[in-house]
């Protein structure tokens, strides 16, 4: 959150990054958004990362079939086969990565293997959940709007696990969990913005470039 109030008040836009005409759409942006984030760092603690990002890129499927269902867009055929090659072009990279074996063999690490494939997939489905309802709210709400709250409802969150017990940082943990604080608040000023500017079908494929820097 501190990226993004130190943005806004050089912009001299922190008053309208605080109106709002739809502080229950922001609430339950929050919500979904703070779920899927939870169900990423479970599937994360729990698969490898090839495994983790391959089901994750299920999100810009089920973006677009979202979009085309509660926001009305009109998907084009482009639309669907974009997100349909992309799709198939990460599990055939991926393909000689997965250990299939690793969700059958029956001991306590393929409990855990399962649950955090399970977890991926579902956050797949509530990270589409959430860029639709970031859709909706740009009707009406400022991107400002739009990143404060939600950045809000992600401080109040973590803040919420203090009683489960935190473990200090050592230095360098901190830089770097300093580092993913502000590198994820301008990401998110710059992803809101996009879809101000183009419909969420349009945006979810790109999702896809993420391989690249991976």
């Amino acid at each position: 959150i501190l990226p993004v109030l130190v943005i806004y008040a050089w912009r001299d836009e922190l008053a309208d990054a605080i109106r709002t005409k739809r502080p229950f759409g922001h609430i339950g942006r929050g919500m979904i958004s703070i779920v899927g984030m939870f169900l990423n760092f479970a599937a994360l603690a729990r698969l490898p990362l090839v495994d983790a990002t391959a089901i994750s890129f299920a999100a810009p499927l089920i973006t677009v079939a979202l979009a085309a269902v509660f926001l009305g867009e009109r998907v084009r055929t482009y639309h669907w086969l974009a997100v349909g090659v992309g799709f198939a072009g990460v599990v055939v990279m991926l393909w000689p990565y997965f250990n299939f074996a690793r969700y059958t063999s029956g001991d306590a690490a393929t409990a855990a293997a399962t649950v955090g494939a399970m977890c991926a997939m579902t956050a797949a489905f509530t990270n589409a959940g959430a860029v639709v309802q970031t859709r909706r709210l740009t009707d009406t709400e400022t991107t400002s709007s739009i990143v404060f709250y939600f950045s809000l409802s992600c401080a109040l969150a973590g803040l919420a696990t203090l009683p489960l017990g935190w473990i200090w940082p050592n230095p360098m943990q901190l830089a770097v969990l300093i580092a993913s604080g502000i590198i994820g608040g301008l990401a998110h000023i710059v992803l809101t913005s996009s879809y101000h500017y183009a419909p969420a079908s349009l945006v979810a494929p790109l999702d896809y470039t993420t391989m690249i820097w991976a």
